[in-house]
């Protein structure tokens, strides 16, 4: 189950089927039909690591979510800028680790 926290991360918490079915037949829970993944972005442009919540298949294709997602389910992207012109790459986290280390040593 994933749940917002009181700043507006998402948390993900595991519960039972039996908590989640009363949660829901008190109205407060409810499936949503909409998957997302949260997105890890390293970009030139801001020093800090940015965090989004990506819905699959409107942000990044359930394959790509599929091939490059971690064991928590979360996906790494790195921003790029040729001549101006922004580009992103889906990465291992291995990978992601290697070029945010690398950002924090500039």
């Amino acid at each position: 189950m994933e749940v917002p926290d009181n700043k507006g991360n998402i948390i993900k918490r595991k519960v039972t089927k039996k908590w989640l079915d009363k949660m829901i037949a008190s109205d407060k829970a409810s499936i949503i039909d909409k998957a997302f993944v949260l997105a890890h972005i390293l970009d030139p442009l801001v020093s800090e690591p940015i965090i989004e919540n990506w819905e699959i298949d409107v942000d990044i294709s359930r394959e790509s979510v599929d091939q490059y997602k971690d064991k928590s389910g979360d996906i790494y992207i790195l921003n790029s800028y040729t001549e101006g012109k922004p580009a992103r790459m889906i990465v291992r986290k291995d990978i992601w680790d290697d070029v945010l280390i690398q950002m924090n040593e500039q």
